[in-house]
């Protein structure tokens, strides 16, 4: 967001003494950049917590995390063998559709506005950041420390 702003913070978030991500947001954004079938795994557990679920927890998180990596390196191999184009699209594509679906999913639980189209859209562009909003959404439910500057006033 800072990024696309142009480098700029806008006043009202500086009032409120959000000028930067907590640590908890460049956390767990790293973690999904780095590692998103954990983040998924994660959110899985927390979203299908029955004990029934845990092996489609795991195999999703896996098989997810598997189809980017993959995907990523089909996407290297192309220079030599370009016959791999498609597959490597559809990896990729098969993880950023089930970061959209989780995305869709916690938004329906938090009755959080937006839509399908959003949803896919940003995690084609900003899969971490989609991961790591998520995450502070569901596992921190939503919660933000921020510090505000604490001034003593005395009332007359």
């Amino acid at each position: 967001e800072f990024i696309f702003s142009g480098f700029s913070i806008p006043e009202e978030r500086r009032a409120l003494g959000m000028e930067f991500p907590s640590p908890k947001r460049i956390s767990e954004f790293f973690v999904a950049l780095a590692l998103p079938w954990l983040t998924i795994l994660r959110l899985r557990r927390k979203l299908y917590p029955e004990g029934k679920h845990m092996v489609s927890n795991i195999g999703l998180s896996v098989i997810g995390g598997a189809c980017l990596y993959v995907g990523i390196i089909l996407f290297f191999v192309t220079l030599h063998n370009p016959d791999v184009l498609a597959f490597a699209w559809i990896l990729v594509l098969a993880f950023m559709f089930q970061v959209a679906v989780l995305r869709a999913t916690i938004r329906g639980r938090f009755d959080i506005d937006g839509n399908v189209l959003s949803d896919l859209t940003a995690a084609f562009f900003v899969y971490p950041q989609v991961l790591s909003q998520c995450a502070v959404q569901l596992l921190h439910d939503g919660e933000e420390v921020v510090e505000f500057p604490i001034e003593t006033v005395e009332i007359p």
